[in-house]
């Protein structure tokens, strides 16, 4: 008997162990070649678990409560073995490999949230495949992006408060949601679809009881965080982040303007996957009719309208903490439309039937083209050779004792090979040495102290409009003003380029006569990577 039941669980293991097979391959080959580097907020989360691990320090800069450390301090936990086993290649590949970790726990627990649901075991693996699969899923799930790793832990809170109905369920489910937030804090706007899974799935449980231990746990896990900060004295730093993060940033704009940065955004969402957003969009409604699934539709809902609302600020990775539920919602609603029909008498529940397996297979055939051809991009495609070759040149071309002002994707290997990693007197990221006040001291003559400049496509928003430009970083458009090229790889139209630094150039700012700087707490994500670029092709 007891041989009986170990057959019959491995057997209802298979479906889950081949699929997250799958989401291990599909998200952890080919890592150094898909998708391009060209997010500079990739190269900051790493370089600043590079700092924990290396240095003791929350950032490679002074940290400024950009957001909460614990993203990549979890981060940081693992790079060790990932750069051990990804040595060879470019530093950000090693971090990569840690996320590709990440996207196998959340596949595991977004199939916990699909069984909690009641959904068969079969339905749970699709919802898995056609999460894995997504195109979109794809680009951002390769990145070293805190939403992902926020995402891991929104979905172990979900999963914990669909489950059993233990007294330790709300304590457990508040818990991850804390480190969700202390991870990436936008998690905090998937906490009214979380509370509301926990009390419509908690039956013979008093409500306020469920409530009342979650919203506990959750509040002494970002409070004691928050004491932390007290204690340090950062009081000040901290409300000044979040003040800048709340009205600071510049809006994108209108979704309905064609002309606006929210729309671009969206279509660029859109060009990757219009298959899994439209059916998200229609099941999200359905998933606000039916109880069981109304916690887990608030979640995309209230997540679109913060990131749409006029006059906000839209992050291209906000889509992230949509998709695994939006896929839930639409693999529920199909298995609801096949319980229905087979509810009805006779001829009528076979032609249902048939009606739900004809749409359902109308719609993978639609999305399997470019879902096969975006997952055969991710596993073949070399999108960042240009960087490989402009690192191997600059690593038998150039002195270990100049001054490199680079991106944050490529500064974390001229540390690795070698130039010193203090930020000032080696790899220099150009986001700094026009923001922070420290480059003043550190780099008295501003871009006059650069000797080289290493630029790739994270800086292309930087250099791309010349008025915009000039207003937001003097010094590093100085110092490409009074530079010329040593070499160049890549397509022409978006190269990766060495340019050697003249100091008695003429065609840039002095100290003094530049436009002021920003307070010292704004050196957060804007200008950090073109609105709307992902670096991933649609195919």
């Amino acid at each position: 008997m007891t041989g009986t039941r170990h057959t019959a669980r491995i057997r209802a293991a298979l479906p889950l162990a081949a699929c997250l097979s799958v989401v291990a391959v599909l998200y952890g080959t080919n890592l150094g070649g898909y998708p391009e580097f060209g997010n500079d907020d990739e190269g900051t989360y790493y370089a600043q678990a590079w700092a924990v691990i290396t240095e003791g320090r929350l950032a490679h800069y002074t940290y400024w409560y950009d957001h909460p450390p614990l993203g990549w301090i979890q981060l940081a936990a693992l790079l060790r073995p990932a750069q051990w086993l990804f040595g060879g290649q470019p530093a950000l590949v090693g971090g990569r490999a840690v996320l590709g970790m990440v996207m196998v726990v959340s596949a595991a627990l977004l199939y916990r949230v699909a069984r909690n649901l009641g959904m068969p075991r079969t339905g749970a693996s699709a919802v898995i495949g056609i999460w894995c699969l997504s195109p979109l899923v794809v680009c951002y799930g390769r990145q070293i992006l805190l939403d992902n790793i926020a995402l891991m832990w929104l979905l172990a809170s979900l999963a914990t408060a669909t489950g059993s109905p233990r007294w330790r369920r709300p304590v457990l489910s508040g818990v991850c949601f804390g480190v969700a937030i202390l991870s990436k804090e936008t998690a905090a706007l998937a906490g009214l679809g979380i509370l509301v899974a926990l009390l419509t799935s908690g039956e013979g449980r008093p409500r306020s009881s469920c409530a009342g231990r979650w919203l506990a746990a959750a509040g002494l896990v970002v409070g004691g965080w928050l004491v932390c900060v007290v204690i340090a004295d950062d009081v000040l730093p901290l409300l000044g982040a979040i003040e800048w993060q709340l009205y600071g940033r510049g809006g994108s704009g209108s979704v309905l303007d064609p002309g606006s940065t929210a729309r671009r955004i969206v279509a660029s969402w859109w060009s990757l996957d219009p298959y899994l957003l439209s059916l998200g969009v229609i099941a999200a409604p359905l998933g606000l009719a039916w109880r069981t699934t109304r916690g887990v539709a608030l979640i995309p809902v209230v997540l679109a309208l913060a990131g749409l609302r006029p006059g906000g600020y839209l992050p291209a990775m906000h889509v992230i903490t949509m998709l695994p539920f939006l896929t839930l919602l639409i693999g529920y609603a199909v298995w609801q439309g096949w319980r229905a029909a087979t509810r009805l008498p006779g001829r009528r529940s076979a032609g249902a039937r048939v009606a739900v397996v004809v749409l359902a297979a109308t719609a993978v055939l639609a999305a399997a083209p470019s879902w096969a051809v975006g997952a055969r991009t991710a596993l073949t495609v070399d999108a960042n050779a240009p960087y490989r070759q402009a690192l191997s040149f600059v690593a038998t071309s150039l002195p270990r004792d100049t001054v490199v002002l680079t991106d944050d994707d490529t500064w974390n290997d001229l540390v690795r090979l070698g130039w010193s990693g203090n930020g000032w007197d080696g790899a220099v990221w150009h986001y700094k040495l026009d923001r922070d006040p420290e480059a003043v001291s550190e780099l008295p003559n501003g871009w006059r102290d650069v000797d080289y400049l290493l630029a790739g496509r994270a800086m292309e928003s930087l250099l791309g409009t010349p008025a915009i430009s000039w207003e937001q970083a003097p010094e590093v458009v100085s110092a490409w003003r009074n530079s010329s090229v040593v070499a160049s790889w890549g397509p022409p139209d978006s190269p990766v380029v060495l340019r050697r630094v003249d100091p008695a150039g003429s065609l840039g700012c002095r100290r003094r006569d530049c436009p002021a700087r920003e307070p010292a707490w704004a050196t957060g994500e804007t200008g950090r990577h073109r609105p709307g670029r992902t670096g991933c092709s649609p195919g």
